[in-house]
């Protein structure tokens, strides 16, 4: 299924607060929705959205980011 560019979020967990990446999916009826996020990493280890979105290219290699 076709994704678009994703983004960052941060979100707030009992553990701390964390970052989440997001990203839209198209419906097999064709109406984009938001797709499940997928946590990152806490705060506390990537403190700016800079580091975040270097995890994020590292553990997801093929995610469409055009950061």
């Amino acid at each position: 299924m076709p994704v678009q560019n994703g983004w960052l979020r941060k979100r707030h967990r009992k553990a701390g607060d964390v970052w989440v990446y997001c990203h839209r999916r198209r419906r097999l009826y064709g109406k984009w929705v938001e797709a499940t996020g997928t946590q990152v990493g806490p705060l506390s280890e990537l403190p700016t959205e800079e580091a975040a979105w270097q995890r994020v290219k590292r553990a997801w290699p093929k995610t469409p980011c055009v950061r």
